[in-house]
């Protein structure tokens, strides 16, 4: 969604699985996940993605990226509008009832704000956190 004029590529496929800085680099011989994948780069590791990068050179850039997930019903991205105020960008959605807007600072200390409505009624107003979500329980066990 930002910078405005964002140049979009798709990178990836046989042979650029891993690519960056001109070259495909090897997933290491010592992968733990190799016994897993018969020697095979499963579909869920590298394959493909979307590089993004400014129209043009700029001392600095603020890049906002939406990402929504659903499954194959859902036809078309949720319809989101950008805007600018000060030292923060923010994008604004609606999903049924709900219209979502996030705020992130776009320089200085991390943080933003979350606001979340429906009918008229505020459901969420405040701060995203700075605290990291402890990752217990989270991990692979091999």
């Amino acid at each position: 969604l930002s910078p405005a004029d964002a140049v979009l590529e798709k990178i990836g496929g046989s042979g650029k699985e891993f690519w960056a800085d001109g070259r495909n680099w090897p997933i290491p011989s010592d992968w733990p996940r190799w016994r897993e994948t018969g020697g095979q780069i499963p579909d869920a590791a590298g394959r493909w993605r979307v590089e993004v990068r400014p129209g043009a050179a700029r001392e600095d850039d603020c890049f906002l990226h939406l990402i929504q997930t659903s499954d194959q019903t859902v036809e078309k991205m949720v319809e989101s509008q950008v805007s600018e105020a000060g030292d923060r960008i923010q994008v604004q959605f609606r999903v049924g009832p709900r219209t979502y807007t996030v705020g992130l600072n776009k320089t200085g200390e991390v943080g933003g704000r979350i606001r979340i409505t429906e009918g008229g009624n505020v459901l969420v107003d405040r701060p995203l956190t700075r605290e990291i979500t402890p990752q217990a329980g989270l991990a692979l066990v091999e």
